[in-house]
């Protein structure tokens, strides 16, 4: 967790999320993005609000990693 707090009780009333430090650095550069709302895909009307920022993660797989 770098910024904000996680999931609580009583966030299942809301929308709410975390975004990953680089995706709040795309979306509001320079800024704080905590209490910022977002809109995923062209159907949710509903906005998220941003409770927390969380480290990069990179995926990967078994078959990327084979000797």
């Amino acid at each position: 967790m770098q910024a904000g707090r996680l999931f609580i009780d009583s966030d299942r009333a809301r929308a709410v999320g975390l975004v990953s430090a680089m995706t709040a650095e795309k979306l509001w550069p320079g800024q704080n993005p905590l209490g910022r709302e977002l809109i995923l895909g062209n159907e949710n009307k509903h906005p998220i609000q941003i409770l927390g920022v969380v480290g990069d993660v990179r995926g990967a797989n078994l078959e990327n990693n084979q000797r």
